[in-house]
């Protein structure tokens, strides 16, 4: 009897909130997706097949594992339990729905107008699936695309795997599937990215190119070789972004030091670096009291930013405010008549 209250407890344990192992065999819910996607989107007015077929990673794919069509609610509520993993949403009146898959052991919970997230959802062990697809009904709005951090243009050093990488804001379209489009300065396309919010430059050509954002709800039609043209499609379903982000990709330059033939000259140093706060520190060190010249920060392409007061000791220390310059790699250079000192900084 002690055995069989332990063994009875172990079951209990292992089944408690859905956990996935029961009796030796496992439920698993896994990733799910949606003709390869976790969004499927379809536009009104348009006589497509809109048959949806799901797979997913779960190694359990038998009898006890099924999908289910929920509202997109807060808390999802159970409309249709598929028989199969393939369904045709066309006779369906939708704006946005979702699917869901479980594993399951025991007697089913789940029926329509049970809600999917309320556990138990069946009286043995059960496993929801890790995510949700999202099916949805709508046509794209032109939007205007930005970085996170509302830029137009950026730089990014090519050689640099931190400094590589831009991010970009997508919440124009937010239910619909997003591309995002490199094309070179001519809009001849060069890569295109489905459904990523980040795009990275590290070991790209040094030169200019241009990101562009497309929200569809059919195929835009993007592909590597063809001009991206204002128009995608005739009947609205594909559009592409008001504007571009322009990135600036340069290759790493010497971050510090001094021109050839004066090892001696004064040094630069800016920190932290790179600058998070907008708050920064230069520091001047081997300076020839008195001597005239100028000290200037830079933009990457060599445009004066801000000129700094002239040092008048042998070395100095000066507080920047940052708060003001986008992010991007800059430069504090200090010149006099015997030579130039020069330091590289990246504000983020």
């Amino acid at each position: 009897m002690f055995h069989y209250r332990v063994l009875l407890m172990c079951l209990l344990i292992l089944c408690a909130g859905g956990v996935a192992r029961a009796a030796g065999n496992d439920v698993d819910g896994g990733m799910i997706a949606g003709n390869g996607g976790e969004i499927v989107a379809f536009c009104p007015g348009l006589e497509l097949d809109q048959t949806v077929i799901f797979t997913s990673t779960s190694p359990r794919q038998d009898s006890n594992y099924f999908y289910a069509i929920t509202t997109a609610t807060d808390e999802p509520v159970v409309i249709e339990i598929l028989d199969s993993n393939r369904f045709d949403f066309g006779p369906v009146n939708l704006e946005e729905l979702r699917v869901y898959a479980i594993s399951y052991t025991g007697n089913l919970a789940v029926v329509p107008g049970f809600p999917i997230t309320l556990r138990p959802l069946s009286d043995g062990c059960f496993a929801l699936s890790n995510n949700f697809v999202t099916i949805v009904m709508d046509t794209p709005e032109e939007g205007q695309l930005a970085t996170r951090a509302g830029d137009d243009t950026i730089t990014v050093n090519v050689e640099s795997a931190t400094e590589s990488t831009v991010f970009f804001d997508l919440s124009n379209n937010p239910r619909l599937p997003q591309q995002l489009v490199v094309t070179d300065t001519n809009n001849l396309i060069l890569s295109v990215f489905d459904n990523v919010d980040s795009l990275n430059f590290l070991g790209a050509d040094a030169g200019a190119c241009r990101v562009w954002g497309i929200a569809y709800a059919a195929d835009p039609g993007a592909e590597p070789g063809t001009e991206l043209t204002a128009e995608l499609r005739s009947d609205g379903c594909a559009v592409r972004s008001v504007n571009f982000v322009r990135i600036n990709r340069i290759k790493d330059p010497v971050s510090t030091g001094s021109e050839p033939g004066n090892a001696n000259f004064a040094r630069l140093k800016v920190y932290p670096n790179p600058v998070t706060d907008g708050q920064a520190t230069l520091r001047l060190t081997g300076l020839r009291a008195g001597e005239p010249g100028f000290l200037q920060l830079l933009s990457v392409d060599g445009r004066p930013i801000l000129t700094l007061p002239h040092p008048v000791a042998a070395e100095a220390t000066l507080r920047l405010d940052l708060t003001d310059l986008p992010p991007g790699i800059y430069f504090a250079v200090y010149a006099t008549s015997a030579g130039r000192a020069f330091t590289r900084f990246i504000v983020h």
